[in-house]
């Protein structure tokens, strides 16, 4: 011990007397390490942590009826009512569609936000209850235009809101239209799309006012919905997407003008056209891989600049070594 703190007491006296030395090595190894940090916190955020609030997400998966040429193709509305209604192979199927919108409250201005529109078993489906108030009753994903209803995102809730715990029951203006809101999303809460956090959640069945233009929910050819199914237990993803095809190709006889030569495609959630985790996965792996390159490079600066200083000690070395030093002490001391 007495050796150990003789060693860093010499130690810190000949850093003090190389202040360049250390500011040099400092900076290098700072500089690699941070940037190594800085680029893995983003892959963890992005790749790695499951989306909060869902449960069992394992057991999720997104559903394409792929056509030559376009492997992720959306889904039309009669096909995923289909889909959910005749399939084998999952215990729950979700619809949605991310739109902007434009909302207004209480006399405010105009902002816009991002809306989802999804269907009635969203949040029982993904096992997310609202904090505040309820989510979708079946009901209100039977009848087009009947149940101007939403809910809103607890982010949302706070900075347009202020938190207000009598929101519930309240009217919000979404596109000039009136919606009342029946419950707030728990906090963190962000969908199931990583970089595409909803706002605001309205039924399926409101489509031609979330999303006007076009009232798109009788027709087969609109292929406009993201579908997301929850397995059931024992079936794999690639049993769901055996289990789905003899579905899609029942509907393409049936429904040749607009289903012809569809494909069932399956893949785990997140790695389909939704969401920044499937465009950015590549990117982020290079962009790790060039600063972990800065790393060795900077570790392979320091360790150069630490063998030129042992050299210019050779004489000192020798010294110690003449008046009985081992090898094991001088080590040590380096060390």
């Amino acid at each position: 011990m007495k050796n150990l703190l003789q060693d860093i007491r010499y130690g810190l006296r000949t850093m003090f007397r190389s202040p360049g030395l250390v500011i040099v090595v400092s900076l290098s190894i700072g500089l690699g390490s941070g940037l190594n940090i800085t680029i893995f916190s983003l892959i963890n955020s992005i790749l790695l942590q499951p989306l909060p609030a869902i449960t069992q997400q394992e057991e999720l998966v997104e559903l394409y009826t792929s056509s030559p040429g376009l492997r992720f193709g959306a889904v039309s509305y009669p096909d995923y009512v289909d889909y959910r209604d005749t399939n084998q192979v999952f215990l729950d199927l979700i619809a949605q569609r991310v739109t902007p919108v434009s909302m207004s409250s209480g006399g405010s201005n105009n902002q816009i936000i991002a809306g989802i529109i999804v269907s009635g078993n969203y949040f029982s489906a993904l096992g997310v209850p609202p904090m505040l108030g309820r989510a979708f009753y079946p009901d209100e994903d039977r009848t087009p235009n009947s149940s101007p209803v939403a809910v809103i995102s607890y982010s949302l809730w706070q900075r347009a809101f202020g938190g207000d715990k009598q929101i519930v029951g309240k009217s919000v203006i979404i596109n000039s239209q009136s919606f009342t809101i029946i419950g707030v999303a728990p906090e963190g809460f962000i969908g199931t799309s990583v970089g595409l956090a909803p706002d605001i959640w309205f039924p399926l069945m409101m489509q031609a006012r979330v999303l006007p233009g076009s009232d798109r929910l009788p027709e087969r050819g609109a292929r406009w919905l993201n579908v997301i199914g929850r397995l059931k237990p024992g079936v794999s993803r690639e049993q769901a997407e055996a289990g789905m095809q003899p579905i899609v190709n029942r509907l393409a006889q049936e429904y040749a003008n607009t289903n012809k030569g569809t494909t069932a495609t399956v893949v785990p959630l997140g790695e389909g056209s939704v969401g920044i985790r499937k465009n950015l996965s590549t990117v982020l792996m290079l962009l790790m891989a060039v600063v972990f390159l800065v790393l060795l490079i900077a570790c392979f600066n320091v360790a150069n600049l630490m063998l030129a200083r042992a050299l210019a000690r050779h004489k000192e070395i020798g010294l110690r070594q003449a008046l009985g030093a081992s090898r094991r002490r001088l080590v040590q001391q380096l060390l």
